[in-house]
């Protein structure tokens, strides 16, 4: 589970009081640009601004947001063809978040419907704090500053 424990932090780019706990950070690197899916039941964000622009032969919305708070979520990562998902009960993501986003589907107020993709013809855009609920986000890479989890479990995929 060491290894698990590595995969986990480099999902949320964690910081571990003793880092001799964990073992050394190879295929870390790999995981920072990794296709990511993100489920969620609950997710509240700061404030947002997003622009659009072409990666890796393909459109993305490039954003940044101050923090997010995630409920009964699930972060899927692939690398090197194989998914590893974090479980996670409570996540306070803190420090910044900064990810290529290609595609996400939410509910605003629980009702209305959101669906956001990188092809949208907006070059900017900029959005309040949101809560939102059912949430899929899809993404090429996502880096987190830091944050605290609570209730996590890891599955890596032999």
């Amino acid at each position: 589970m060491r290894a698990g424990a590595a995969v986990l932090c480099a999902l949320l780019v964690c910081t571990v009081p003793d880092a001799r706990a964990l073992p050394p950070r190879a295929g870390a690197d790999d995981v920072a640009v990794a296709p990511v899916t993100l489920v969620a039941r609950r997710a509240m964000t700061g404030p947002a601004g997003c622009i659009r622009r072409r990666a890796a032969g393909h459109p993305v919305l490039h954003c940044r947001l101050e923090r997010a708070t995630l409920t009964d979520a699930v972060v899927t990562v692939r690398t090197a063809g194989r998914p590893t998902a974090a479980y996670l009960a409570h996540a306070e993501l803190i420090g910044g978040i900064e990810g290529d986003f290609t595609r996400l589907d939410a509910r605003l107020l629980g009702v209305l419907p959101v669906h956001a993709t990188a092809d949208a013809p907006l070059p900017a855009a900029a959005a309040p704090a949101l809560v939102l609920t059912d949430v899929t986000l899809r993404a090429d890479s996502v880096a987190v500053g830091g944050g605290r989890v609570r209730a996590a479990g890891l599955t890596i995929a032999r």
